[in-house]
């Protein structure tokens, strides 16, 4: 804690410091005055003071190095020298930079910064005939491309080789005539460099490489853990990864984020670190994330272990006006992991959600429609009971809802209905809807169609039997409420056959949306409904037959492939839905629906039952138990 109180101290007078120095130092007119040799030592004072703050080491090198890059750097900009003589400064001010750092960082942009100043210093040397300081700014100027290429471990010789070897073969070649050329310089110039480019028999640079590699990892398992993690700051891209989970458990322990910050900026290293998450504190873990692939699963991890700022992130974000359903997947409500979004309904968001290895389809109500779970809450045990009595009802296992919870989410709580929304739980049946079925015109245009929507209306009914016989209505009929426990195969001869067989089972769904008879419906859909069902929405007085004219419909629209109800009907529909005025569901909308073109599907008998479930006049319709027996006599 020390260390680190002092540390911050340096770096905090450090940045003063370099600050004003430079300022004071740009803001001098006349560089030779003994105020501006102050200025440079309040600069040397804090690079200094920095250079101890972020690396934890007394370091003289480095502030010296700097300063002196702070001196060249101004000289070049502010003296009154000749450009050659000012690039040279620029030059020799790049490399006091590059020697600050032991890693090469920015090598790919000094390497163009030296090619650039070696190229303009050749050019120069050739017009001035042998300059002195055009032969120096050489030498900088490969010294820079050396510097800038050392994250290649180049051997430390190249330091001198190529400053004084590339120089020596510029003066040699002295011009572009051969009578100018000087042997000597160009022979002993060529033998410097190439004595660094040509392996030793010995050992390859390689073999040095592996020999360095095998060295860190000896010292790094043989040392504690305070010296370890020096190793590392010291020869980070050189020690290999199978030797870095030492450092990495070392770093871990000590739980210092300054160090533990500088090894995940380190890819190999990070990749190690990764694998002690669980060792890890939740800043760490936190911190790590925002590097990793896996983010979302470390900010979780960390909100988990107690760190806030993670749960920050990690915290959905919650509008009651535009709901995301996915903001669901992944969390557990009441014991159910959300897993998957199955769909968006009229009324309802349909979620996967799974418990103790099976899975259900989860059913919260949109906002709009949240009072009508409530509704359901009085009738839960019977509904639930009621699901069991047909193999053709889609199960209902539970309802959850809380009133008090409906009317917090109501005054516009979002985070109850992110935690605790109102649910059904809900056989899932994996083969979709007979509604998905109409797109597939290898089923629909083969002659097994027919048989296949009557073996489906036939069950439907009899489910409906159930349903009635119980003093319920279901009041929302539809294709997309007819569901397969397995996907119809594409092979309409087998889908009859499976479906006849009772290998594929078709059922009812959304038993959530029946009500005693008698009462108001809270559920339905313009496309198949019946003005009586309208009606009683306001006035109460649901009958079983609103189901069979929805059932009628529906056989419709899957034999024609277009909907019943006009356009004109549902427009009537949606207006007294707003004003509750009887006169907009007047009887004689119904002609304008065309029931004749269900004469081109099925068969004379055929058509006047099914008008007969579509008539206006409800006391007209047939059961469902006479719709059950007609259509079992058509199979």
């Amino acid at each position: 804690m020390r260390n680190n109180l002092l540390q911050y101290i340096a770096g905090f007078l450090g940045f003063i410091a370099l600050f004003y120095g430079i300022f004071s130092l740009l803001s001098e007119y006349k560089f030779l005055e003994i105020k501006s040799l102050e200025v440079f030592i309040l600069i040397f004072f804090g690079f200094f003071a920095i250079t101890y703050a972020f690396t934890d080491r007394i370091m003289i090198e480095k502030p010296f190095a700097l300063t002196f890059s702070v001196i060249l750097f101004y000289l070049a900009l502010f003296s009154p020298l000749p450009l050659t003589s000012k690039i040279l400064l620029i030059t020799g001010g790049i490399v006091e930079t590059q020697l600050t750092s032991r890693r090469g960082i920015g090598g790919t942009l000094y390497i163009i910064l030296g090619i650039l100043t070696l190229l303009y210093f050749i050019y120069i040397h050739f017009i001035e005939l042998s300059s002195t300081l055009s032969l120096i700014g050489i030498g900088l100027s490969s010294l820079i491309i050396v510097l800038g290429n050392r994250d290649r471990k180049v051997k430390a010789i190249s330091y001198f080789a190529f400053p004084i070897g590339i120089p020596l073969i510029v003066y040699g070649i002295n011009g572009f005539f051969p009578l100018s050329l000087n042997p000597i310089f160009i022979i002993v110039g060529l033998a410097i460099v190439l004595l660094n480019l040509i392996p030793s028999k010995g050992a390859t640079s390689k073999d040095n490489g592996l020999k360095l590699d095998e060295k860190l990892c000896s010292d790094i398992q043989r040392n504690e853990c305070k010296d370890v993690i020096e190793i590392y700051k010291k020869y980070m891209v050189y020690i290999p990864q199978h030797c870095l989970d030492k450092v990495v458990l070392c770093i871990v322990n000590q739980n210092d984020m300054q160090d533990f910050n500088l090894v995940v900026s380190n890819s190999l290293a990070r990749s190690v670190a990764e694998k002690y998450i669980d060792k890890m504190s939740p800043e760490m873990v936190y911190s790590l994330a925002f590097l990793s692939n896996r983010k979302k699963e470390l900010l979780e991890l960390a909100c988990n272990k107690g760190y806030k700022k993670a749960c920050e992130q990690t915290k959905p974000v919650l509008d009651l006006k535009n709901w995301d359903p996915k903001v669901w997947v992944g969390k557990e409500i009441y014991n159910y992991n959300i897993v998957d979004i199955i769909g968006v309904g009229g009324t309802s968001y349909i979620l996967k959600g799974e418990k103790d290895g099976n899975f259900y389809a989860l059913k919260i109500p949109l906002i709009n429609y949240l009072n009508n779970v409530m509704d359901l809450v009085g009738e839960s045990s019977k509904l639930i009971e009621l699901s069991t009595k047909s193999p053709y009802i889609v199960r209902l296992y539970a309802i959850y809802a809380d009133q008090l919870d409906v009317k917090e989410i109501l005054g516009g709580n979002s985070e109850i209905y992110y935690n605790k929304p109102p649910m059904l739980v809900i056989e899932l049946m994996k083969g979709g809807s007979i509604n998905d079925v109409i797109n597939v015109k290898e089923l629909v245009r083969s002659e097994y169609w027919r048989k296949i929507v009557f073996i489906a209306t036939a069950r439907i009914a009899e489910a409906l039997e159930t349903i009635h016989s119980e003093g319920y209505v279901h009041c929302d009929i539809k294709p997309q409420n007819i569901l397969f426990n397995e996907k119809l195969p594409p092979n309409a001869r087998l889908a009859h056959d499976n479906l006849k067989d009772g290998k594929i089972i078709v059922k009812l769904a959304d038993l959530g949306s029946a009500v005693r008879a008698g009462a108001k419906p809270f559920s339905y859909t313009p496309a198949y409904v019946p003005f009586d069902l309208v009606k009683s929405t306001a006035f109460g007085g649901i009958s079983p037959m609103a189901d069979i004219y929805a059932l009628g419909a529906t056989v419709y629209k899957l034999l024609t492939g277009v909907p019943l109800n006009t356009n004109a009907m549902i427009e009537a529909i949606d207006k007294f839905d707003v004003s509750k005025d009887m006169r907009y569901l007047d009887n004689s909308l119904y002609n304008t629906r065309n029931l004749d073109l269900l004469r081109k599907y099925v068969d004379k008998n055929t058509y006047t039952f099914i008008a007969k479930m579509v008539d206006p006049d409800p006391n007209k319709r047939p059961t469902s138990k006479e719709v059950k027996e007609f259509f079992y006599s058509k199979i």
